[in-house]
């Protein structure tokens, strides 16, 4: 969980402090946001962003692919950058080195 107390620090980027805390690099994670702000804030940590126009933005450059809402998103999660080809997926490794992303 992430909340408005973790803004508190100087500079923080909330996406950064969720991946932390969630141990995953950027390149695990994709975040899901309706503004702008989401996608620069994704971006930030080089974290992809799939966007939904549901927010009422106009510009959602930046993200890997935009959607109207949560509905079309599962409508389409077979073609979207969500669905796995667990076939092309290499296996897992027994050791993980872990790398904060420089913002």
């Amino acid at each position: 969980v992430v909340s408005a107390d973790d803004a508190a620090q100087p500079d923080a980027n909330l996406v950064q402090i969720a991946l932390d805390r969630l141990e995953i690099l950027a390149d695990e994670a994709i975040m899901l946001g309706d503004t702008p702000e989401d996608i620069h804030a994704a971006s930030r940590a080089s974290v992809a962003t799939i966007a939904f126009r549901s927010g009422g933005a106009k510009d959602l450059t930046g993200a890997i692919a935009i959607f109207e809402d949560p509905a079309d998103l599962a409508a389409h999660l077979d073609h979207s950058p969500l669905a796995l080809d667990h076939e092309s997926l290499p296996p897992p490794s027994p050791v993980r080195l872990r790398a904060r992303v420089s913002l």
